[in-house]
């Protein structure tokens, strides 16, 4: 049976996930703006998350295994997506799957293992022996930044599609927390216009051993400010569990990256505003060839 486009995709995105989760590690798939990222994934020790993340592309399909080089597949890469891969905070690593054969490989991209071409199309070899099993969990795990430095930077350049949803607001969050339980926060859910409609726009399954809602909030959303909108119902901790509902906009760090990343890929404007000239330094024409002429020649002009 010819399975469709769409069909054939998630079944890389559902291979993908039962991998790590297998392993227990998180996956997350990008649900919004896919642009070249497809999930991010975190390991977690002794069952909790690391806040060590890496990025995923994810291809799906036999036709993605054909273009063979020896002990790789050949995979094409158009220039933006190199261009965006190659400057983003997460390390990237490109997963094909082929459902056919139910086979996995990977490859980490790296700017030393981008080739051309004849022609000029940049490509990457994938080596088949790169089998997407728990070896490899190994070699995944020591690309992951761990610095806190680091780890900051790589939440910003992954939430940056929802900076932008957010920013054009309005916009809220749900965050569950569980009382008496070592991961006592556990998932976000964001709402785009009418904070009470019965379903939430987006599923954040950021888990977090924090100690209130604000140190939750400065980690896992630190471009957000955030107000509660309804009173909480339990000050002691007595009930199982707690839905804090906030109203949230960026704040200045929101605002900044987001500004920062605009000017990425647009650049600055020059400024237009007409120059001013005083009157006594005004040159005629020939007067200005000769001050010219002279200055190229290295000669004193005053």
């Amino acid at each position: 049976m010819q399975l469709g486009t769409d069909t054939t995709a998630r079944l890389g995105i559902a291979a993908a996930d039962t991998f790590f989760s297998k392993h227990d590690w998180l996956f997350r798939e990008q649900t919004i703006h896919d642009w070249g990222i497809d999930a991010q994934v975190e390991p977690k020790e002794n069952g909790r998350p690391t806040g060590k993340l890496i990025a995923l592309q994810i291809k799906t399909g036999p036709s993605f295994f054909k273009r063979k080089s020896k002990d790789a597949i050949r995979h094409s890469i158009s220039d933006s997506h190199l261009d965006y891969w190659l400057r983003h905070q997460l390390p990237v690593f490109i997963i094909l799957h082929d459902n056919t054969r139910d086979e996995t490989i990977w490859q980490k991209v790296e700017r030393h293992l981008i080739d051309k071409t004849s022609s000029g199309n940049w490509y990457i070899d994938i080596p088949t022996r790169n089998r997407l099993d728990k070896r490899s969990l190994r070699f995944i795990e020591k690309s992951i930044a761990k610095d806190p430095t680091s780890f900051r930077r790589s939440l910003l350049a992954l939430d940056y599609p929802i900076m932008q949803r957010v920013q054009r607001g309005p916009a809220s969050l749900r965050v569950l927390e569980m009382n008496h339980k070592g991961l006592s926060f556990r998932g976000a859910w964001l709402r785009f216009g009418d904070a009470d409609k019965p379903s939430a726009d987006l599923t954040l399954e950021r888990w977090a051993p924090s100690d209130s809602i604000h140190d939750y909030m400065a980690t896992m959303f630190p471009w957000l400010d955030y107000l509660h909108a309804e009173p909480l119902e339990d000050p002691l901790g007595s009930i199982e569990a707690e839905e804090h509902k906030l109203r949230v906009k960026l704040n200045d760090v929101g605002q900044a990256f987001c500004s920062l990343e605009n000017f990425y890929l647009n650049g600055k404007s020059p400024l237009t505003y007409p120059l001013q000239y005083r009157e006594d330094d005004t040159f005629t024409e020939d007067e200005y060839s000769d001050w010219a002429f002279n200055r190229a020649l290295g000669k004193d002009n005053t």
